[in-house]
């Protein structure tokens, strides 16, 4: 039955399958076009990832990179950082569901060039959703220019601050953040 109401698909590419979640047209969004979106980023972790390398995915989402790094790479030890809620429950349901807890390290900080807190100005609050920004100030507009509908509150960390944190060195990085 729980599977019935919170779907889940596998989605192979470059002889990696995830299973994701698929629980509203976003997530289904980037299940259906797992394969052609974003394919720059795949060959990225292709070419400059390797087996045994500490992944920083900044700006994570649900994880689709975060999944696929650490299925391509077993021995690598994955570090993913999503600061919207919604986004981060997904993000989680995901690495459970593909059986990568132990690889696979979650915060839910915002990375930024400045520590403490800020608020993340949302404009859609459906999983999933992107093009939101973080700001301390009250804004009605994000940085790409949609309407803030939601603004919660965040905690920001350098990238120094949390590879100090975790004692370890990035040998790679995907940054995607609004």
């Amino acid at each position: 039955i729980s599977s019935w109401l919170v779907p889940r698909r596998s989605v192979t590419c470059d002889g990696v399958t995830l299973n994701l979640s698929c629980i509203n047209s976003i997530a289904h969004f980037r299940w259906f076009l797992y394969a052609t979106k974003e394919a720059e980023v795949r060959q990225y972790i292709n070419d400059y990832v390797k087996d045994g390398d500490v992944f920083f995915d900044v700006g994570a989402n649900v994880g689709v990179f975060t999944l696929y790094c650490a299925k391509r790479y077993q021995q690598s030890k994955v570090f993913s950082f999503e600061p919207e809620h919604s986004n981060l429950g997904l993000l989680k349901d995901n690495v459970l569901a593909n059986n990568l807890v132990g690889q696979v390290q979650i915060t839910s900080v915002a990375v930024s060039d400045t520590q403490g807190l800020s608020f993340l100005n949302i404009q859609d609050t459906m999983p999933g959703a992107a093009a939101h920004t973080e700001n301390p100030q009250a804004i009605k507009m994000t940085d790409e220019g949609y309407q803030v509908v939601w603004r919660e509150g965040i905690a920001c960390f350098t990238l120094d601050a949390l590879a100090a944190h975790y004692g370890v060195m990035p040998n790679a990085l995907k940054i995607d953040t609004d």
